[in-house]
């Protein structure tokens, strides 16, 4: 009778463990697909969290006591904006809730050595809480190898880990090198669990605080000498903070409208409509835009996936939108604002760049930048940041954003951003890659501020007919310019001459050289934005050419781990990786001819990778099933 009452006993316990897990309610996300960046010490923000709306919860950069405020602002690594700060990063969807995409993740800047992690999550109704969240390391070779986790229960007064588990085991701590195999390094991101064991305060705690202090590489193998004291980073995506009880309850049905926005569509085109959904919004979900920002709407069609193959209307505006509504008539989300052109045989803009999308802090290898616009979609411009002969990888100059103009805008774009060349720049060229296919007449156009006198003050210029291999100035209207002033955009316009060989050339290149600068080691930038490419339409108009056969192949094919691409050429790339609804699940660079993209983390079904080579101008989708 006594064993019967103790089975009876145990499977209730299970039952009410069973129970209690199966309520778990998340409490509080952040998924950083907003972030933006840098944000350098002293002026780093808390960041607040993606759900649910008004959060009490934030992250905090915490600098230790006694920290100069001008650490790791100066020194060997300081160019390379890898001193004390937080920016993004290419983020993932492991441990990705409500539905969010890869989006952007958190980089967590070296040198540390003066600086935590303090995440403030108040757990007031809650209790069995679990933390997790993905992380990356950017290299064995330098930076931070070991995370140390605890938590404070009275807002950061005292500190303690006893009876964490770590992953499921008991412990503090996370390696991030693992022993150093190439099997186990968290090179990619990776889920991590963390538990408080059986402390009862963190439960309904409304100063509770998880911390997270970072260790040198001491790793055998991966020692601490140079400027590896001073770069690296620890990364972060997906970290959610989930409990049993509360009242915020599961999160409502919602729509999200992640394209289109902020951008220069055109009409006839296809521009794809992708969102994402949670909670019961419904199958079948009505597509409607607006060109008149909203105040009057028209159907575009509807959808029982996340994605919209929407045909642009021919209807001209500065203030487009879309919005999706679910079929349980509540559900609605709204685009960002975009730009519909209409384009006819007249028009007289090749390519141009409003960098109204650039974000965050690009260092080096630094992507190459698609234009906005080109009349021609199958011949697209780009803007490749390239280090002139001889400079080597670890150069330290990089790009970023800064406030921009309306001076030289095309189509209604508004002042948004520019794009902000940073020192040092002496070793720097900006080749634009600008096929100028169907056209004559060609100018090149732009406006320019500098952030002071010690800027690169003088901008040359030069162009290749044949993709960069040869340079010329034959035909230029000027070859340099200046422009001193660090409170306004001014103009720069260059025309080649007409007849010139840069007519009708689908391998044009036009090269601007930075020099002139009282200090080009550490301070002062250049500041571009509108840069304009235009030209008269050849007899005929203009055409859209089918492009040329650049093939890319793929293995293997079934996936599980990863996929290994092949493409016809080296140069700087795009890969996009979407799945059967259209939805992006990856992105990422490469400047290789064969290179490995992780599939690890991607669930079972079918894939489509797009390879968009920038250099010269084609691409290529191969599909694939990931097992």
């Amino acid at each position: 009778m006594k064993k019967l009452l103790l089975s009876i006993l145990f499977f209730v316990l299970l039952g009410l463990t069973t129970s209690a897990d199966a309520q778990k309610t998340l409490i509080h996300y952040w998924n950083f697909n907003t972030l933006g960046g840098p944000y350098i010490h002293p002026n780093i923000p808390h960041i607040m969290p993606d759900y649910p709306s008004g959060d009490t919860a934030y992250l905090e950069y915490y600098i230790l006591p006694g920290t100069s405020a001008t650490w790791a602002i100066s020194g060997p690594d300081a160019n390379n904006a890898s001193g004390a700060q937080i920016d993004n990063v290419a983020g993932d969807t492991t441990n990705a809730r409500n539905g969010a995409v890869a989006g952007t993740g958190i980089r967590f800047r070296n040198p540390t050595d003066s600086a935590e992690l303090h995440w403030h999550i108040p757990s007031t109704g809650f209790s069995n809480l679990v933390v997790k969240f993905a992380t990356q390391t950017s290299s064995v070779a330098s930076g931070d190898s070991v995370q140390d986790y605890s938590y404070s229960v009275d807002g950061g007064k005292t500190w303690n880990n006893t009876g964490m588990t770590v992953n499921g085991a008991p412990g503090h701590t996370l390696d991030l090198t693992q022993g150093g195999s190439a099997t186990t390094i968290y090179l990619n991101f990776s889920p991590v669990t963390v538990t408080f064991g059986s402390a009862t305060t963190v439960n309904n705690n409304p100063n509770l605080i998880f911390r997270i202090v970072f260790h040198g590489n001491t790793h055998p193998g991966f020692p601490v000498t140079g400027s590896n004291q001073v770069s690296g980073n620890n990364r972060f995506d997906n970290f959610t903070v989930d409990g049993v009880g509360g009242s915020i309850g599961p999160p409502p049905a919602t729509i999200t409208v992640h394209s289109p926005g902020n951008q220069i569509l055109v009409s006839g085109r296809h521009a794809t409509v992708a969102f994402d959904t949670i909670n019961g919004v419904g199958a079948t979900k009505t597509i409607e835009y607006s060109t008149d920002g909203g105040t009057t709407w028209n159907s575009a069609g509807t959808t029982t996936t996340n994605s919209y193959d929407w045909v642009v209307p021919a209807a001209p505006t500065t203030n487009g939108m879309v919005r999706v509504k679910g079929s349980d008539g509540k559900s609605v989300s709204l685009s960002a604002p975009f730009i519909i052109a209409v384009i006819t045989s007249a028009n007289k803009i090749i390519h141009y760049w409003d960098f109204n999308t650039v974000s965050g802090a690009y260092n080096n290898p630094i992507p190459p930048f698609a234009s906005d616009f080109s009349v021609n979609p199958s011949t697209p411009g780009s803007l490749v940041y390239t280090l002139t002969a001889g400079t080597p990888n670890t150069y330290k100059g990089y790009i970023d954003n800064v406030a921009g103009s309306t001076n030289n805008a095309q189509f209604g774009a508004p002042a948004g951003q520019g794009l902000r060349v940073r020192n040092p720049t002496d070793k720097v060229e900006l080749w634009f890659k600008i096929p100028t296919t169907g056209y004559k007449n060609i100018s090149f156009s732009y406006v320019i501020e500098e952030s002071s006198n010690i800027s690169p003050l003088t901008r040359h210029f030069d162009y290749s007919i044949d993709g960069g291999t040869t340079w010329s100035t034959t035909g230029l209207s000027i070859l340099t310019e200046s422009f001193l002033d660090s409170n306004s955009f001014g103009n720069a316009l260059i025309n080649f001459a007409s007849g010139s060989t840069a007519e009708n050339n689908a391998n044009l290149v036009f090269r601007i050289k930075m020099t002139g600068g009282l200090d080009t080691g550490t301070s002062g930038n250049n500041r571009y934005d509108n840069v304009t490419v235009m030209g008269d339409p050849s007899t005929g108009g203009v055409t859209e050419n089918t492009p040329s056969t650049w093939n890319c192949s793929l293995y293997p094919n079934p996936a599980r781990d990863y996929i290994r691409i092949s493409t016809p050429s080296e140069g700087a790339k795009t890969i996009t990786i979407m799945d059967i609804t259209g939805r992006v699940v990856v992105k990422s660079n490469s400047e290789l001819k064969d290179f490995f993209i992780n599939t690890a983390n991607l669930p079972a079904g079918m894939y489509t990778a797009r390879v968009v080579d920038l250099l010269l101008n084609k691409d290529s989708m191969v599909k694939f099933v990931k097992e």
